[in-house]
């Protein structure tokens, strides 16, 4: 297995876990915006998700030599069930661009708005976004009351 074989299994793992977690919320919750208070920037399950599609997308076609999508208004779904299905889309797109990558890819400098970033980084950045969103899923759903770590029966097997 190439490292770029095993990044990528990686990438579609955090993907299936992420699309999981997002199957284990209540419709109405997957909205909510958990609040201190009025002047609170929460964001809910589906602001995140929403993040976690947009990067992975806009990582994947950097990865591939194209120019990223235009970034759209709102979500690119409209209910739990699509989000679900653009997540685990999105990072197995990610994993397919990360598994193409030969040594010149993974040294390939990418320039993003905020400057320029080596391919490494590029694809620590999404995976790592994937899963601190999880985390972020996971902290919602223990402030409604859910105090279960939800992780797809999946992950255990071969």
């Amino acid at each position: 297995m190439t490292v770029s074989e095993y990044q990528a299994g990686v990438i579609r793992g955090v993907g299936a876990v992420l699309a999981h977690t997002v199957s284990a919320m209540p419709e109405e919750r997957l909205d909510w915006h958990p609040s201190a208070d009025a002047q609170s920037k929460s964001r809910s399950a589906l602001d995140l998700i929403s993040e976690c599609i947009t990067v992975n997308r806009e990582c994947a076609a950097r990865l591939r030599g194209e120019t990223p999508p235009p970034r759209g208004e709102g979500r690119p779904f409209s209910n739990g069930q699509e989000a679900q299905t653009q997540v685990q889309e999105s990072a197995n797109d990610l994993a397919a661009s990360v598994a193409a990558l030969d040594e010149e890819g993974w040294n390939r400098i990418h320039t993003l708005p905020f400057g320029p970033i080596p391919a490494t980084m590029l694809v620590q950045i999404t995976t790592g976004n994937m899963q601190y969103h999880f985390g972020q899923i996971n902290f919602i759903q223990t402030l409604y009351g859910d105090m279960e770590f939800h992780l797809p029966p999946t992950l255990f097997s071969k």
